[in-house]
């Protein structure tokens, strides 16, 4: 289906996407892919043109109770970046997230994590944990989080994606006035 297409139709796109189906993409107006260097070139084309990234992932995969994302709340995440340029960020930071273990990145995150464990692992730690997540999955809470905070306490949220807030609030901040109330 054309971006354009899902464009003019996103409510129809959004329910046929809710009622778990795929929708294939292939460009805004039918782009000439000879046009295009490479696969990175056309999705900086649909993240930066058509803010895809947030309709596919924050209003679509990342996160679990749609019924939440009211039109009010949609248009907040929307007008944040409305132009190409306000988008890269958008673009650039998935792409910059470690999977190798080799890179910049890579070594600035193993930095940091040993900086936590040396100067943070005393300290009270909460995690709020969405195990629906499709980018952050439940083994990195183990393998990542505590084995850095092995004495934090933990509020696992079983039916949440990446963006808990919006599936979970009202669970969300009972724990944390809870926690930063006892310390």
């Amino acid at each position: 289906m054309a971006l354009s297409c899902q464009h003019c139709f996103i409510l129809w796109c959004e329910e046929i996407l809710r009622r778990g189906h795929e929708v294939g993409q292939h460009g805004y107006l039918h782009e000439r892919p000879f046009l295009l260097a490479s696969a990175d070139e056309e999705e900086a084309l649909l993240v930066r043109s058509l803010d895809a990234f947030k309709r596919g992932f924050l209003f679509g995969q990342g996160i679990q109770h749609h019924d939440r994302l009211t039109p009010t709340i949609k248009r907040a995440y929307r007008e944040v970046h409305q132009g190409w340029s306000e988008r890269t960020a958008i673009l650039v930071f998935p792409r910059e997230i470690p999977v190798t273990g080799e890179g910049a990145v890579s070594a600035m995150t193993a930095q940091i994590e040993e900086r936590m464990k040396q100067h943070f692992r005393s300290k009270p730690v909460h995690i709020t944990w969405a195990m629906k997540d499709p980018a952050f999955l439940p083994i990195y809470l183990d393998t990542l989080w505590l084995d850095t905070f092995p004495d934090a306490s933990v509020t696992k949220l079983d039916d949440a994606g990446h963006y808990l807030q919006e599936d979970a609030h009202e669970r969300i901040v009972p724990e944390l006035v809870r926690f930063v109330g006892g310390l």
